[in-house]
């Protein structure tokens, strides 16, 4: 009697270990799409408002997932439909969404994994980056006629175009074609006087989306004054070194140390400091220059 009672218990336990995951076992679940776009907000900006909106808003999201057995399903997403997709077989998913802009151009793609339980809903939650390829940027800058500029640059990633100036109407423009995309991108502006003055000097990062131009509207008109000019600048040898000295001064909310080793030409960035400094030390200068 006591080794029939033992093989009934085996018998149970060795059912019970076979029995499929509860959430897993076959039937049909739901997922709700939820997309959130990264950050595509011009950041970085001093001194400067009104700068455009991205060329990339999406009027659409394209939502293809792949799940169990080679199962799929495609569904398109705009503003007032429903984000939830059912019928989908339990199991594991990869949910991938596509932006689409206004004119039919993918601008952002973002990827998420969810496991579909039978008969519940579960969130994919999915966060929209760039799409890696090239595109473009275009700089239009506006500035009251009082303000006597004479020339202006702008700047991206170190490349300088100088910005086509009318003077009878305050503006200057210049585009940089075949910049990566996907990346984000420092650029500056900046508008000299005609006694080569700096009238406003602004700086910012951007992002590119590939195949499309990425405006850049500023209107100088609206920036605050820029700061007065520091004043008493000194630059001592250390060793290997060079340490710049100045005096303090009002209004600014940070420091661009710049240095050139061709003279008055190809001036690139070294170090931001911030409001309040006074001094820098240079340890990456190389010798004799």
């Amino acid at each position: 009697m006591k080794s029939i009672l033992l093989a009934g218990f085996s018998a149970l336990l060795l059912s019970a270990c076979l029995m499929p995951i509860p959430e897993l076992r076959g039937g049909v679940g739901s997922i709700e799409i939820n997309v959130n776009a990264s950050d595509k907000t011009v950041s970085s900006i001093r001194h400067a408002r009104n700068v455009s909106t991205w060329p990339d808003t999406a009027s659409r999201y394209e939502v293809n997932g792949s799940g169990p057995a080679g199962k799929t399903f495609q569904k398109s997403l705009t503003s007032g439909e429903s984000n939830i997709v059912e019928s989908l077989e339990a199991g594991s998913w990869t949910i991938t969404v596509t932006s689409i802009n206004d004119v039919g151009k993918p601008v952002g793609r973002g990827t998420a994994g969810v496991t579909v339980k039978a008969g519940e809903t579960v969130a994919a939650n999915v966060i929209l980056g760039f799409i890696p390829g090239k595109g473009s940027i275009s700089f239009t800058v506006s500035w009251p006629p009082a303000s006597d500029v004479a020339t202006g640059t702008a700047t991206v990633d170190g490349t300088a175009i100088p910005l086509s100036i009318d003077p009878t109407t305050g503006t200057g423009s210049c585009s940089f074609i075949d910049v990566d995309a996907g990346t984000g991108h420092e650029y500056g502006v900046v508008l000299l006087t005609a006694t080569s003055a700096i009238a406003y000097n602004v700086k910012g990062t951007i992002h590119v989306t590939d195949g499309l131009d990425t405006p850049v509207r500023l209107d100088v008109s609206e920036v605050s004054n820029p700061p007065t000019v520091p004043s008493n600048l000194t630059a001592a040898n250390g060793r290997f070194c060079v340490n710049l000295g100045w005096d303090d001064t009002q209004g600014e909310t940070g420091f661009w140390i710049e240095r050139s080793a061709a003279g008055a030409d190809s001036w690139a960035s070294i170090a931001d400091l911030p409001e309040d400094a006074t001094t820098y030390r240079d340890i990456t200068v190389n010798s004799l220059t």
